[in-house]
């Protein structure tokens, strides 16, 4: 039996207020969804942005505050004295500087200087680290003749912070005359390339340990070595046309 529209009117009314209710949530949820919801993730990626500079603040703070108590003008004027002691190439011409320097300063004469050119004429990678600190490997062996005294002098000097850096693995001493002697030196000499990057303006800074801190002192105090103009000879005519 077919019900009359009636009823369906009845029903329609009796649960209007439900159905339209429901239709307002649906809306409300799907409005929420599709334009609240990217809202609220926007904003939670906003804090979390600002606690991360919250977090590189404190550190840009900190930093200020360690390179306020460093003096600028002692890096800058003992960068040179640095590089001379330990390059960031291996730099052959300052290493036979040294041998020169050290020739001349102890009084014993060089015989022989053998470098391993086989072993740091390859790329840097390559090369053979120092496990302490990290620095290429140069080997050196150097033969020389001179008194105790004199060659005491040249072992002394290798070390002191005055020339390129070289380190005394095995003395050989060999058949003396006249109090002169004949000894041959295994050691090796270094060197440290400067990184092709540096840090972040908000990476922290490494801080320099007390040990660290009296070889830069000790280097401080080394006189720069300067070269008095009075000594140039002048070549050739000032003027080629008189």
């Amino acid at each position: 039996m077919k019900k009359p529209i009636n009823y369906y009117l009845y029903k329609l009314k009796k649960y209007e207020i439900i159905g339209v209710s429901s239709l307002v949530i649906l809306s409300v949820l799907a409005l929420s969804y599709y334009f609240l919801l990217p809202n609220l993730r926007k904003a939670q990626e906003i804090f979390s942005q600002q606690k991360q500079l919250r977090a590189r603040l404190t550190i840009l703070r900190k930093k200020d505050e360690l390179l306020s108590t460093i003096d600028s003008k002692v890096y800058q004027e003992n960068i040179n004295k640095l590089t001379g002691i330990l390059p960031g190439s291996k730099d052959y011409v300052s290493l036979f500087n040294t041998f020169d320097n050290l020739q001349i300063e102890s009084g014993v004469t060089i015989l022989k200087t053998d470098l391993q050119l086989g072993s740091i004429s390859t790329q840097s990678g390559k090369l053979k680290k120092d496990t302490l600190s990290s620095a290429f490997i140069i080997p050196v062996k150097i033969d020389i003749i001179g008194n105790i005294d004199q060659i005491n002098n040249f072992i002394n000097s290798l070390a002191d912070l005055t020339n390129r850096i070289i380190t005394v693995n095995n003395i050989s001493w060999g058949s003396s005359a006249d109090g002169l002697y004949k000894v041959s030196l295994d050691g090796n000499s270094y060197f440290y390339p400067l990184p092709s990057k540096i840090g972040g303006i908000d990476s922290p800074l490494v801080e320099i340990n007390e040990k660290q801190q009296k070889i830069l002192d000790t280097i401080a105090a080394i006189p720069a070595q300067r070269v008095d103009e009075s000594e140039f000879v002048p070549l050739g005519k000032p003027n080629l046309f008189n």
